[in-house]
């Protein structure tokens, strides 16, 4: 099925809500390669999720008990990666929508 989704901070929710509803996806905005999300992690924690690739880690100066991991996820596995966060209980900060 296609469907419009809302741009920006709308777009995290929206596609978290389709995937728990057991909605996967294949296209997002004409892309069918790799998608970017950033979450909020304890400094401390060493998340790593097989099926993504870390882009990023950088420190939060304006709270230093956190870190911000920049992962790039196959669209077609976006949705077990939102899944995957959410049962972990990780803040996931942004979903690039493009």
């Amino acid at each position: 099925a296609l469907i419009s989704l809302p741009r920006y901070d709308k777009f995290k929710e929206a596609i978290g809500a389709l995937a728990k509803n057991g909605f996967s996806f294949r296209e997002i905005a004409g892309n069918n390669s790799a998608i970017l999300l950033t979450v909020l992690v304890p400094s401390s924690s060493n998340l790593a999720i097989d099926y993504t690739q870390i882009v990023f880690t950088q420190p939060l100066p304006a709270d230093p008990t956190l870190k911000r991991i920049a992962f790039a996820v196959p669209v077609n596995n976006l949705n077990k990666l939102l899944l995957e966060l959410d049962r972990n209980e990780v803040k996931m900060e942004h979903v690039f929508d493009f």
